[in-house]
Protein backbone atom coordinates (compact mmCIF):
# COMPACT_ATOMS: atom_id res chain seq x y z
CA UNK A 1 0.00 0.00 0.00
CA UNK A 2 3.05 2.19 0.66
CA UNK A 3 4.50 1.81 -2.63
CA UNK A 4 1.04 2.73 -4.55
CA UNK A 5 0.92 5.97 -2.40
CA UNK A 6 4.33 6.69 -3.45
CA UNK A 7 3.56 5.94 -7.05
CA UNK A 8 -0.14 7.61 -6.78
CA UNK A 9 2.65 10.85 -5.61
CA UNK A 10 4.91 10.61 -8.26
CA UNK A 11 2.43 10.44 -10.66
CA UNK A 12 0.62 13.50 -9.52
CA UNK A 13 3.63 15.60 -9.72
CA UNK A 14 4.45 14.72 -12.68
CA UNK A 15 1.02 15.39 -14.31
CA UNK A 16 1.12 19.06 -12.14
CA UNK A 17 5.26 19.34 -13.36
CA UNK A 18 3.56 19.04 -17.00
CA UNK A 19 0.81 21.22 -16.69
CA UNK A 20 3.24 24.08 -14.96
CA UNK A 21 5.46 23.42 -18.17
CA UNK A 22 2.77 23.86 -20.54
CA UNK A 23 1.78 27.25 -18.74
CA UNK A 24 5.14 28.24 -18.71
CA UNK A 25 5.14 27.86 -22.12
CA UNK A 26 2.05 29.84 -22.97
CA UNK A 27 2.15 32.57 -20.70
CA UNK A 28 3.72 35.76 -22.68
CA UNK A 29 6.73 37.79 -20.58
CA UNK A 30 7.18 41.11 -22.75
CA UNK A 31 10.80 42.19 -21.96
CA UNK A 32 11.86 45.60 -21.95
CA UNK A 33 15.81 45.96 -22.67
CA UNK A 34 17.81 49.39 -23.03
CA UNK A 35 21.02 49.37 -24.96
CA UNK A 36 23.22 52.30 -24.67
CA UNK A 37 25.30 52.76 -27.00
CA UNK A 38 27.91 55.93 -28.24
CA UNK A 39 27.85 55.38 -32.28
CA UNK A 40 23.76 56.11 -31.93
CA UNK A 41 22.86 59.36 -33.42
CA UNK A 42 21.82 61.70 -31.20
CA UNK A 43 18.71 61.84 -33.50
CA UNK A 44 17.56 58.16 -32.63
CA UNK A 45 17.52 58.54 -29.13
CA UNK A 46 14.82 56.08 -27.91
CA UNK A 47 14.52 54.27 -31.30
CA UNK A 48 12.23 51.27 -30.44
CA UNK A 49 12.56 47.53 -32.15
CA UNK A 50 9.59 45.30 -31.17
CA UNK A 51 11.70 41.98 -31.11
CA UNK A 52 9.62 38.35 -31.63
CA UNK A 53 11.49 35.47 -32.50
CA UNK A 54 10.35 31.66 -32.68
CA UNK A 55 6.82 32.03 -32.92
CA UNK A 56 6.63 28.38 -34.47
CA UNK A 57 2.83 27.04 -34.12
CA UNK A 58 1.68 29.81 -31.65
CA UNK A 59 -0.78 32.42 -32.40
CA UNK A 60 0.48 35.55 -30.75
CA UNK A 61 -2.17 36.49 -28.45
CA UNK A 62 -4.03 39.71 -29.12
CA UNK A 63 -3.77 40.89 -25.18
CA UNK A 64 0.09 40.49 -25.24
CA UNK A 65 0.29 42.91 -27.85
CA UNK A 66 -1.95 45.46 -26.11
CA UNK A 67 0.12 45.69 -23.43
CA UNK A 68 3.13 45.75 -25.91
CA UNK A 69 1.20 48.75 -26.87
CA UNK A 70 -0.04 50.12 -23.81
CA UNK A 71 3.69 50.27 -22.65
CA UNK A 72 5.27 52.15 -25.66
CA UNK A 73 4.70 52.36 -30.10
CA UNK A 74 7.96 50.74 -31.81
CA UNK A 75 9.36 52.54 -34.33
CA UNK A 76 9.53 49.07 -36.61
CA UNK A 77 8.77 45.39 -35.76
CA UNK A 78 11.41 42.63 -36.10
CA UNK A 79 10.76 39.01 -36.48
CA UNK A 80 14.26 37.15 -35.97
CA UNK A 81 13.70 33.97 -37.73
CA UNK A 82 11.48 30.83 -37.04
CA UNK A 83 7.81 32.50 -37.95
CA UNK A 84 6.42 28.68 -38.78
CA UNK A 85 7.54 25.25 -38.90
CA UNK A 86 6.99 22.16 -41.08
CA UNK A 87 3.11 21.43 -40.68
CA UNK A 88 2.07 25.30 -39.76
CA UNK A 89 0.07 26.45 -42.47
CA UNK A 90 0.36 29.77 -44.17
CA UNK A 91 -3.11 31.23 -42.43
CA UNK A 92 -1.61 31.39 -39.25
CA UNK A 93 1.81 32.94 -40.96
CA UNK A 94 -0.76 35.46 -41.91
CA UNK A 95 -2.91 35.48 -38.87
CA UNK A 96 0.50 36.18 -36.78
CA UNK A 97 1.22 39.26 -39.49
CA UNK A 98 -2.42 40.72 -39.16
CA UNK A 99 -1.82 40.40 -35.43
CA UNK A 100 1.93 42.23 -35.43
CA UNK A 101 0.03 45.33 -38.24
CA UNK A 102 -1.44 46.34 -34.95
CA UNK A 103 1.22 47.45 -33.55
CA UNK A 104 1.17 50.22 -36.73
CA UNK A 105 4.97 49.22 -37.57
CA UNK A 106 6.94 48.15 -40.57
CA UNK A 107 7.85 44.77 -40.30
CA UNK A 108 11.14 43.33 -40.80
CA UNK A 109 11.95 39.62 -40.86
CA UNK A 110 14.98 37.41 -41.16
CA UNK A 111 14.82 34.00 -42.35
CA UNK A 112 15.16 30.70 -39.77
CA UNK A 113 16.41 27.40 -40.11
CA UNK A 114 12.43 25.81 -39.33
CA UNK A 115 11.59 28.54 -41.81
CA UNK A 116 13.28 26.15 -44.24
CA UNK A 117 10.74 23.23 -43.72
CA UNK A 118 7.69 25.45 -45.30
CA UNK A 119 8.16 25.89 -49.27
CA UNK A 120 10.45 28.80 -49.32
CA UNK A 121 9.02 30.56 -52.27
CA UNK A 122 5.62 30.29 -51.13
CA UNK A 123 6.51 31.77 -47.80
CA UNK A 124 8.82 34.55 -49.46
CA UNK A 125 5.61 35.63 -51.44
CA UNK A 126 2.99 35.62 -48.46
CA UNK A 127 5.50 38.05 -46.77
CA UNK A 128 5.53 40.52 -49.59
CA UNK A 129 1.77 40.46 -50.06
CA UNK A 130 1.65 41.46 -46.49
CA UNK A 131 4.42 44.35 -46.83
CA UNK A 132 6.82 42.44 -44.42
CA UNK A 133 10.46 43.03 -45.75
CA UNK A 134 12.87 40.27 -46.04
CA UNK A 135 16.14 40.75 -45.22
CA UNK A 136 18.20 38.08 -46.73
CA UNK A 137 22.03 39.15 -46.71
CA UNK A 138 20.84 43.04 -47.50
CA UNK A 139 20.23 46.10 -45.24
CA UNK A 140 17.86 48.63 -45.08
CA UNK A 141 18.56 52.37 -43.86
CA UNK A 142 16.39 54.62 -41.07
CA UNK A 143 17.12 58.67 -41.49
CA UNK A 144 16.05 61.07 -39.22
CA UNK A 145 14.70 64.50 -39.84
CA UNK A 146 18.08 65.52 -39.00
CA UNK A 147 19.60 63.76 -41.75
CA UNK A 148 21.10 61.05 -39.35
CA UNK A 149 21.30 57.03 -40.42
CA UNK A 150 20.34 53.95 -38.17
CA UNK A 151 21.23 50.69 -40.61
CA UNK A 152 19.53 47.16 -40.05
CA UNK A 153 21.12 44.39 -41.70
CA UNK A 154 19.93 41.04 -42.12
CA UNK A 155 21.72 37.77 -42.87
CA UNK A 156 20.66 34.39 -43.88
CA UNK A 157 23.02 31.14 -44.76
CA UNK A 158 20.67 28.56 -44.74
CA UNK A 159 20.15 27.73 -47.81
CA UNK A 160 23.89 27.01 -47.67
CA UNK A 161 25.27 23.07 -46.24
CA UNK A 162 26.44 23.65 -42.45
CA UNK A 163 29.91 23.19 -43.70
CA UNK A 164 29.57 26.07 -46.03
CA UNK A 165 27.99 28.70 -43.91
CA UNK A 166 31.12 30.51 -42.07
CA UNK A 167 32.56 31.14 -45.80
CA UNK A 168 28.78 31.98 -47.00
CA UNK A 169 28.37 34.20 -44.16
CA UNK A 170 31.42 36.30 -44.01
CA UNK A 171 30.73 36.63 -48.24
CA UNK A 172 27.01 37.76 -46.90
CA UNK A 173 28.24 40.15 -44.50
CA UNK A 174 30.28 41.75 -46.94
CA UNK A 175 27.73 42.01 -49.35
CA UNK A 176 24.97 43.25 -47.35
CA UNK A 177 27.53 45.88 -45.61
CA UNK A 178 27.89 47.73 -48.89
CA UNK A 179 23.93 48.89 -48.46
CA UNK A 180 24.37 50.34 -44.74
CA UNK A 181 24.99 54.09 -44.71
CA UNK A 182 24.60 54.67 -40.87
CA UNK A 183 27.41 54.57 -38.45
CA UNK A 184 25.21 52.44 -36.24
CA UNK A 185 24.51 49.18 -37.59
CA UNK A 186 21.94 46.18 -36.08
CA UNK A 187 22.40 42.93 -36.92
CA UNK A 188 19.45 40.66 -36.81
CA UNK A 189 20.54 37.14 -37.24
CA UNK A 190 18.34 33.66 -36.28
CA UNK A 191 21.35 32.21 -34.67
CA UNK A 192 23.28 34.09 -32.58
CA UNK A 193 26.66 31.43 -32.71
CA UNK A 194 26.69 33.17 -36.55
CA UNK A 195 28.43 36.25 -35.46
CA UNK A 196 31.61 34.42 -34.48
CA UNK A 197 31.44 33.60 -38.09
CA UNK A 198 32.27 36.91 -39.04
CA UNK A 199 35.97 37.96 -39.62
CA UNK A 200 36.59 40.01 -36.68
CA UNK A 201 37.37 43.30 -38.21
CA UNK A 202 33.52 43.14 -39.24
CA UNK A 203 32.41 42.80 -35.89
CA UNK A 204 33.60 45.37 -34.92
CA UNK A 205 31.58 47.40 -37.55
CA UNK A 206 28.38 45.79 -36.01
CA UNK A 207 27.43 48.22 -32.69
CA UNK A 208 24.47 45.66 -32.06
CA UNK A 209 23.30 41.91 -32.71
CA UNK A 210 19.25 40.76 -32.39
CA UNK A 211 18.41 36.86 -32.60
CA UNK A 212 16.86 34.03 -31.16
CA UNK A 213 16.93 30.09 -32.20
CA UNK A 214 18.10 28.96 -29.13
CA UNK A 215 15.16 29.17 -26.46
CA UNK A 216 17.38 29.39 -23.63
CA UNK A 217 17.38 25.85 -23.49
CA UNK A 218 14.12 25.32 -23.31
CA UNK A 219 13.64 23.15 -20.78
CA UNK A 220 16.47 23.56 -18.16
CA UNK A 221 16.95 20.66 -15.54
CA UNK A 222 18.69 22.24 -12.47
CA UNK A 223 19.37 25.46 -13.98
CA UNK A 224 21.32 23.17 -17.06
CA UNK A 225 19.91 22.97 -20.53
CA UNK A 226 21.37 22.52 -23.95
CA UNK A 227 21.98 26.67 -24.43
CA UNK A 228 22.52 29.34 -22.20
CA UNK A 229 19.75 31.49 -20.98
CA UNK A 230 18.44 34.32 -23.14
CA UNK A 231 19.45 38.08 -22.85
CA UNK A 232 22.13 40.09 -23.08
CA UNK A 233 26.11 39.91 -23.35
CA UNK A 234 28.42 42.23 -25.08
CA UNK A 235 31.54 41.45 -27.28
CA UNK A 236 34.09 44.09 -27.59
CA UNK A 237 32.58 47.02 -28.33
CA UNK A 238 29.31 45.33 -29.88
CA UNK A 239 25.89 44.58 -27.79
CA UNK A 240 24.41 41.39 -28.23
CA UNK A 241 20.96 40.35 -27.34
CA UNK A 242 19.74 36.77 -27.46
CA UNK A 243 15.61 36.16 -27.07
CA UNK A 244 14.60 32.92 -25.53
CA UNK A 245 11.74 32.74 -28.33
CA UNK A 246 7.71 33.44 -28.27
CA UNK A 247 7.27 29.64 -29.21
CA UNK A 248 8.71 26.14 -29.05
CA UNK A 249 10.12 23.31 -30.36
CA UNK A 250 9.18 20.05 -30.55
CA UNK A 251 7.18 19.89 -27.29
CA UNK A 252 5.04 22.59 -26.25
CA UNK A 253 6.42 23.07 -22.80
CA UNK A 254 9.25 25.29 -21.03
CA UNK A 255 11.19 24.66 -17.98
CA UNK A 256 13.63 27.16 -16.46
CA UNK A 257 12.87 29.72 -19.55
CA UNK A 258 10.07 31.96 -20.57
CA UNK A 259 7.83 32.64 -23.89
CA UNK A 260 9.07 36.56 -24.45
CA UNK A 261 9.15 39.16 -26.64
CA UNK A 262 10.59 42.37 -26.17
CA UNK A 263 10.73 46.07 -26.60
CA UNK A 264 14.23 47.05 -27.45
CA UNK A 265 15.02 50.95 -27.10
CA UNK A 266 18.30 52.37 -27.86
CA UNK A 267 19.84 55.31 -26.15
CA UNK A 268 23.29 57.51 -26.72
CA UNK A 269 25.65 55.95 -23.98
CA UNK A 270 29.06 57.90 -22.95
CA UNK A 271 31.59 57.26 -25.14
Amino acid sequence: MVYFYLFLLLVITGIGLLLYMYWKANTDHIGIVKIDHPKLPSSFEGFCIFLISDIHKRIIKSDTLERVKQTRKPDIILIAGDLLEKGVPLTSVTANIKRLNTLEAPIYFVWGNNDYEADRKELDALLLDLNVKVLANESVNFESEHGEKVSLMGLDAYDKEEEDRSAALKESFRYAYTDTEGEFIILAIHDPFWFDAIEQMDQAKISTVLSGHTHGGQIRIFGFGPYQRGGYSKKGTTDLFVSEGYGTTKLPLRLGTRAECHLVEFNKGKV
